[in-house]
């Protein structure tokens, strides 16, 4: 008997500048066994987990693709396919029409400092708006305990922060341009940060950056801040004090008149610094110092 998922046509997204060089290139991407879709990310091998050659088979229908005077045409274990181009501003960020610019917001870019809760949630949501470049910097690994509140999952357990998230953002975007190093931002080379933060357009013009401090450390923010403000860079700090009773949101921005970061908590650094772990948002494995009971109020 035959299925219905066999008499139906499979279908090829891919992307609508696919390049036309070379004859039945090998194509890279995802497959969807259930639907019979494939996704095609482009013509060279990706480090995205999971991606696969389509046109090499390995247990699914090889997908071929050929270039012809009516543009490409795909077929899969032979049999002709539906095929679907897609772009990225025309349909990867159509919903954003009217409200965001998308090739404007393609030339942003944002340094992520601390990749955890915060830092994941943030380069996500800024990768689905369009934002193209991405500078993440953690050292830490993904364990157990961040998964409740983390944007990746158990198959990332064990992974840099960082590289987990980039691969997130590129399967968001797979043309965004990221950069990852698996250290803190103190103890990178502060030339990095300049270089990505001076970038220019094809014009000679900066392209607007933002430096986002999530590390869960008033000294790193403050270091943070320091360097955004040598470099004339946007800076914007996101955290929770204890327990998640207040939330914390602190920018500057170096056309504006308004206090530095070291100006606005300089008492909260100093007390925070003699502290056995300078972190200054707690969670639910801190030590409780206080009785939790059901009262009045």
């Amino acid at each position: 008997m035959t299925s219905k998922r066999s008499e139906t046509p499979a279908i090829a997204w891919f992307p609508a500048d696919l390049s036309a060089d070379g004859v039945d290139p090998d194509l890279h991407g995802y497959f969807q066994a259930e639907t019979g879709h494939y996704v095609v990310l482009g013509t060279d091998p990706t480090d995205l987990r999971e991606c696969r050659n389509l046109s090499a088979g390995s247990g699914i229908p090889p997908l071929h693709a050929i270039h012809t005077e009516q543009g490409w045409q795909f077929t899969a274990g032979g049999q002709p396919c539906i095929a679907k181009p897609y772009g990225l501003e025309n349909d990867l960020f159509s919903r954003h029409a009217g409200l965001l610019e998308t090739a404007a917001m393609a030339q942003c870019g944002v340094i992520v400092c601390g990749c955890g809760s915060v830092g994941s949630l943030a380069a996500l949501d800024l990768a689905r708006s369009g934002v193209g470049r991405f500078l993440l910097i953690d050292d830490d690994l993904l364990s157990i305990e961040n998964l409740c509140r983390h944007q990746c999952g158990l198959a990332d357990l064990g992974r840099s922060k960082a590289r987990a998230v980039a691969d997130r953002i590129r399967l968001i975007n797979p043309r965004a341009d990221v950069q990852v190093h698996t250290t803190t931002l103190e103890r990178l080379d502060p030339a990095v940060v300049a270089a990505f933060a001076t970038a220019q357009d094809t014009h000679g013009q900066r392209l607007p950056s933002l430096l986002l401090a999530a590390a869960d450390s008033r000294r790193a923010d403050r270091y943070a801040a320091q360097l955004a403000a040598q470099l004339q860079l946007a800076f914007l700090s996101i955290g929770l004090w204890e327990r998640a009773f207040a939330g914390e949101l602190f920018y500057w921005h170096p056309d504006a008149p308004m206090p530095c970061y070291g100006c606005a908590f300089e008492g909260l650094i100093g007390s925070l610094s003699r502290r056995p772990e300078p972190q200054r948002r707690f969670y639910s494995n801190e030590s409780v110092t206080w009785t939790p009971a059901i009262g009045p109020g």
